[in-house]
């Protein structure tokens, strides 16, 4: 069964997700033809729990930082996804941190970074790690 809250402020939260589209979606949940569909639509579908072998992955229990905006997703998808592959997020740089990913305009942390002497990842060696699980 499809549940919806009362107010679209948890959609509005969610990147890329405006006042229009919450909108937008509260009226297609608010018609019952629609839930009905959606209801029929989830009662054939078998959901499998994601599994990832994340100890065989390179950020595996590595301890990762991010500074700067970065353009092709948004913070909390790109430490949602350092998670998945076993990373450990921390919003503070240290010696003990392995990587910063630095994305637009990065802050204090970069400069912090070199003189720490922690690896720095631009944006698309992001990619490239979290996509082909490899670095440079």
């Amino acid at each position: 069964m499809i549940e919806l809250s009362s107010d679209n402020t948890e959609l509005v939260g969610i990147d890329g997700i405006g006042k229009k589209v919450a909108e937008s979606l509260e009226s297609f949940f608010s018609k019952e033809h629609n839930i009905k569909m959606l209801n029929d639509l989830t009662a054939c579908l078998q959901i499998l729990p994601v599994s990832s072998n994340s100890s065989d992955s390179v950020l595996n229990n590595k301890i990762i930082v991010f500074t700067g905006k970065l353009l092709a997703m948004s913070r909390g998808e790109a430490k949602v996804r350092a998670k998945t592959l076993g990373a450990k997020v921390s919003s503070h740089l240290s010696a003990k941190t392995d990587y910063l990913i630095a994305g637009e305009k990065p802050g204090s942390k970069y400069k912090k970074a070199v003189e720490l002497g922690v690896e720095i990842l631009d944006e698309d060696q992001w990619h490239k790690v979290i996509s082909l699980g490899v670095f440079k």
